[in-house]
């Protein structure tokens, strides 16, 4: 009975890390993938703005709208971070409470209570 329970344990909890390398795979895609068209943006921008000469007028508003879609990137990737940090913490809680043994009742029947004395 208990192995049957130990390997039922043992592939929910293999399921369960492969579940969460996943995860974590699909975040990286992710990020590399916005990394990427954001800076293939600013140089499509850039490029834009240099051949047309307007480049020198424009160059302290791109600087200033890279830094602000640079702090919400950077906003964005801190609120992922943290919402995987804690779909991490409940799937690792759930796995120490499925791994922790049941604690064990004994139960002692309550004494008689004594005749009363004249």
């Amino acid at each position: 009975m208990d192995d049957v329970w130990k390997d039922k344990v043992d592939d929910s909890l293999a399921r369960l890390w492969n579940e969460v390398h996943a995860i974590k795979g699909w975040m990286v895609g992710i990020t590399v993938a916005v990394t990427v068209s954001v800076v293939l943006s600013i140089l499509s921008i850039m490029l834009t703005l240099n051949v047309s000469g307007k480049l020198d007028g424009l160059s302290f508003k791109i600087d200033h709208d890279f830094r602000v879609q640079r702090a919400e990137l950077a906003a964005e990737f801190r609120a992922q971070r943290a919402e995987v940090a804690s779909q991490i913490t409940a799937i690792s809680n759930a796995i120490v409470a499925v791994k922790q043994q049941a604690p064990q009742f004994i139960l002692v029947p309550a004494p008689a209570p004594d005749a009363p004395k004249n």
